[in-house]
């Protein structure tokens, strides 16, 4: 997963396991916003979400944040963040052309 234009993450390529099930953490360490994140960039993250949701509660904050992923077969995602609710994503298919750092 590659998260970009956002200065909050000392670190903006995040590998994610190819088997990962669930998120474990304690409270405050950034679940909602991972598991966001990954649905974001699966294009899954609902125009309707959640108004708790981390995307929701600092959408002023992470406007142009744009979150891609890298699927096994070398296809991938992405989404990016807009500045208001009602344009909240503007998605597109990547493909192999246009790949994604993830594996």
């Amino acid at each position: 997963m590659t998260v970009s234009n956002v200065t909050f993450l000392s670190e903006p390529v995040m590998p994610l396991n190819p088997g990962l099930v669930g998120i474990i953490g304690a409270r405050g360490s950034g679940k909602t916003a991972l598991s966001d994140f990954i649905a974001l960039g699966a294009s899954a993250f609902s125009l309707h979400s959640n108004r708790l949701s981390f995307i929701e509660r600092a959408r002023e904050h992470l406007a142009g944040t744009r979150v891609d992923l890298g699927w096994g077969d070398a296809t991938g995602s992405g989404s990016q963040i807009g500045r208001h609710r009602e344009s909240a994503m503007e998605c597109r298919l990547v493909n192999e052309r246009n790949p994604v750092t993830l594996n």
